[in-house]
């Protein structure tokens, strides 16, 4: 079954809540699936708090932890409209959300907001003092939330699951360059000639971790270091 238009907004408005604390030198491509079976309230909010989760679990070293919240509003009006008297509800429920006039979205850190949505329903407008109630009651909540996540999990994992490729960049000094290339180093020669580069840089990349660091230490070598090895001529 393919995404509705809500699904797909829905997905749009977690990932721009996300998007803000992701490193911007990862070198993997990222690729977070929330699927919601069943929900009383914002599924939307709470995709953003289980990808800052897994995003967390997966080793990837997110700037803060993000969460989302959702608000609706209760009012009584006059027949034009005007709010006479409203209440404004924190975790939006599901038939709150089906009979209150607001369905304001909220996720972010506890340093700022980093995504937003407001649908309001048989109202000619918010006034100010709303939106402002409204963005503190949801910044108290998403602090509580985070509270509880950060009791699950306060840190991304120092290492990536085994499942994943291990990366490492190492530096290659100029005078190295034709080893690594090899044949001649005619590569590098035209590489140099076409971009004027005065440095590589080689980026290693394995399924195993401990071969990949293997095969790094193998490029790394300084002098009066000891090597074991046979002589083959």
């Amino acid at each position: 079954m393919l995404p509705n238009r809500r699904d797909v907004g829905h997905g749009v408005l977690g990932e721009r809540g996300l998007r803000t604390v992701l490193p911007p030198d990862f070198p993997f491509t990222i690729r977070l699936t929330s699927q919601v079976l069943d929900s009383n309230g914002s599924s939307s909010m709470a995709t953003v708090c289980g990808g800052s989760l897994a995003l967390y679990d997966a080793g990837v070293p997110i700037s803060q932890p993000v969460a989302g919240v959702a608000c609706g509003l209760a009012s009584r009006c006059t027949p034009e409209g005007q709010i006479i008297k409203h209440a404004v509800l924190t975790d939006l429920l599901g038939i709150e959300d089906a009979t209150g006039n607001m369905d304001f979205k909220v996720a972010g850190t506890r340093s700022g907001v980093t995504s937003l949505q407001c649908d309001i329903k048989g109202l000619n407008g918010l006034p100010l003092s709303i939106i402002e109630e409204a963005l503190s009651k949801s910044k108290n909540a998403r602090l509580r939330v985070l509270d509880k996540m950060d009791s699950i999990q306060d840190s991304p994992r120092h290492n990536i699951r085994d499942n994943c490729p291990a990366y490492e960049t190492i530096l290659i000094p100029s005078r190295k360059r034709l080893n690594i290339v090899g044949a001649g180093g005619h590569r590098v020669k035209a590489l140099i000639e076409e971009t004027g580069i005065v440095s590589c840089v080689i980026s290693v990349v394995h399924f195993m971790e401990p071969r990949a660091h293997k095969r790094s230490r193998r490029r790394q070598r300084y002098p009066g270091s000891l090597i074991k090895g046979g002589i083959s001529s």
